[in-house]
């Protein structure tokens, strides 16, 4: 390919194909779409990317603050956590090291 725009894909050639195979990152929003592209040059300005463990950084900060906003806690009855969760998919005891998914036994 030599290039793509939105859905549309364009060989060497000039021929023109809708894409119906887009990858991860542009399957929602399209290739090259002006907001992510806009997006991207902003990012690039301050950073490609970090590993937060390493040196972490304030929208990873915002982005998690806001998450952990939508699901307070550590788990509920009413609003379980992750991990209690995939406790129950995997029937594991709580300190358990083997994964058994339920579907296997």
């Amino acid at each position: 390919m030599a290039s793509a725009e939105g859905a549309t894909l364009e060989d060497v050639d000039g021929n023109r194909y809708l894409d119906f195979a887009g990858g991860i990152g542009c399957l929602n929003v399209g290739h090259r779409s002006p907001r992510v592209m806009s997006a991207l040059r902003e990012q690039l300005e301050k950073h490609l990317h970090l590993c937060f463990a390493v040196t972490p950084y304030e929208s990873y900060i915002a982005l998690a603050e806001k998450l952990n906003a939508l699901t307070p806690g550590k788990g509920t009855k009413e609003k379980p956590s992750s991990s209690t969760l995939a406790r129950k998919r995997w029937r594991m005891p709580s300190k358990s090291r083997a994964l058994t998914p339920s579907a296997q036994r």
